[in-house]
């Protein structure tokens, strides 16, 4: 993580404003923010970390710096004001789950609509949220217009279906061009599609709208 966002800077972007505004959705430890901070001083980010283990982790990093325009909330970020079942792994691996999945480190977080905050123009869109991603950005689509820059890193999930298609085509209806990344992947996919936390693959989509 450090790596990618610090000496790759994959999230590097360009702002025409001195106070670029960010969401974050799914901060983790506070990396990204801090990332952000430096690229942007005077930005306003608004971040968003379910897991209540890693959150109290985030408010700790985020404070030990001298930042102002940051808003941090333990929230999950869905396409309903609810609350959600959440399985916490401990580190950045914590997701919502839909299904009944036993032996496993669950409770009940607050979740808000992400739609909800998404009534301005963001300079970044960012959505790590762990496998939440497609009904997330399905909930968003009219109003991904207000969205200059977005981050989606979507995962694809073993014995479940692929959906990378309906991402995609919701971004080009809404006008953006994309870039695709594989973080983890299988060299030969014919013959064997190796799997990690569940998944069989994840990709990075970096969704930006073309200049003029």
């Amino acid at each position: 993580m450090f790596d990618e966002i610090f000496k790759k800077e994959i999230y590097k972007f360009c702002s025409n404003s001195d106070r670029p505004f960010i969401i974050d959705c799914g901060a983790n430890i506070g990396l990204s923010i801090i990332y952000f901070k430096r690229l942007f001083p005077n930005s306003e980010i608004l971040a968003f970390e379910p897991d209540r283990s890693i959150f109290r982790i985030l408010e700790k990093n985020i404070s030990s710096f001298d930042f102002s325009g940051v808003k941090l909330l333990n929230q999950a970020v869905w396409d309903s004001a609810t609350h959600l079942e959440f399985m916490s792994e401990g580190a950045d691996g914590g997701r919502v789950v839909e299904t009944d999945l036993k032996n496993l480190k669950k409770y009940q977080v607050e979740a808000i609509r992400i739609k909800d905050f998404l009534t301005k123009p963001v300079d970044l869109l960012k959505v790590d949220i762990e496998g939440a991603e497609t009904t997330v950005i399905q909930d968003c689509k009219e109003r991904l217009h207000y969205v200059k820059n977005l981050f989606i890193e979507y995962h694809s999930f073993v014995n479940s279906p692929q959906t990378l298609h309906a991402i995609t085509q919701i971004l080009a209806d809404s006008g953006f061009r994309i870039h695709l990344h594989p973080s983890f992947s299988s060299p030969h996919p014919f013959i064997e599609r190796l799997a990690a936390s569940g998944m069989d693959m994840q990709v990075n989509i970096f969704a930006f709208r073309e200049a003029g």
